[in-house]
């Protein structure tokens, strides 16, 4: 059954929320179903049983389409799904034993046209075992199949964003923001850190993004801190390495969240 995630406090560790409004609107860049990333290095993510990735996006189009997608091994990817079932989100972890992680595959989550926050966080850790997405601040109501072994980031240094690494499946989409990390997050007791109740929208992050996780996430781009020219060039504001832009440049998208 999907819910609402309630808000409480963060640790100690990071900074309150309290002071920060998200922005009225938020530019975006849009695909065009054209126009993707990729990335030869694995943004200095090391191997571990954590994860914590987000995109805020409007979905345009159907058919399966890849918001991240590692070249070799090719076991890791996050899907929108157009079938099998659809209009569902497919996250699969390729780790050191070459098992498959976790998928979600709960049916027609995402409709066209609607502005959404897709945040997922793991720690696959024996004894925590625990792995979320949120949407909107929702709980999607995901069932996973979780595998205790570590995730194999060192060997992910080919990357397509927005698309497989050959440009399969390119996200058709107005983006606003992606970031992905090797840390976690306990969505359910952290709603704030990331949803704005008050506005109903998400949470700005800063211009280094370290606002979710207390820490600089190894890619974090963001058009409410980025000219949409800096996005078209692959510009990372996370401590990672920056993007190669390939197919045209990326076009206007409408404001989310407005």
């Amino acid at each position: 059954m999907r819910g609402v995630l309630q808000p409480s406090l963060r640790s100690a560790a990071v900074s309150p929320l309290a002071d920060r409004r998200s922005p009225a609107g938020m530019a975006s860049a849009r695909t065009n179903a054209l126009t993707y990333f990729t990335s030869g290095s694995n943004f200095g993510m090391s191997d571990g049983r954590e994860l914590t990735m987000e995109i805020v996006f409007r979905l345009h189009g159907g058919g399966t389409q890849n918001v991240m997608a590692t070249g070799t091994p090719g076991d890791t990817y996050w899907q929108i799904r157009n079938s099998s079932p659809p209009h569902s989100i497919r996250w699969n972890l390729e780790n050191d034993a070459g098992v498959q992680g976790f998928n979600e595959t709960t049916a027609n989550l995402l409709s066209q046209g609607t502005d959404y926050q897709i945040i997922m966080s793991c720690n696959i850790a024996a004894g925590t075992n625990d792995a979320q997405i949120a949407i909107n601040s929702s709980d999607s109501g995901h069932s996973f199949t979780i595998t205790d072994t570590l995730i194999d980031f060192t060997a992910f240094t080919n990357w397509g964003i927005f698309a497989t690494t050959s440009g399969g499946g390119i996200l058709n989409a107005d983006i606003y923001r992606i970031l992905m990390h090797d840390g976690y997050l306990d969505l359910a007791s952290n709603v704030s850190t990331f949803w704005d109740a008050a506005e109903g929208k998400p949470q700005d992050y800063g211009s280094d993004g370290s606002g979710l996780l207390g820490v600089q996430p190894a890619l974090y781009m963001c058009l409410n801190y980025q000219t949409l020219s800096d996005w078209d060039s692959g510009i990372n504001l996370g401590s990672g390495s920056n993007l190669s832009r390939q197919g045209p440049a990326f076009g206007i998208g409408d404001s989310l969240f407005a």
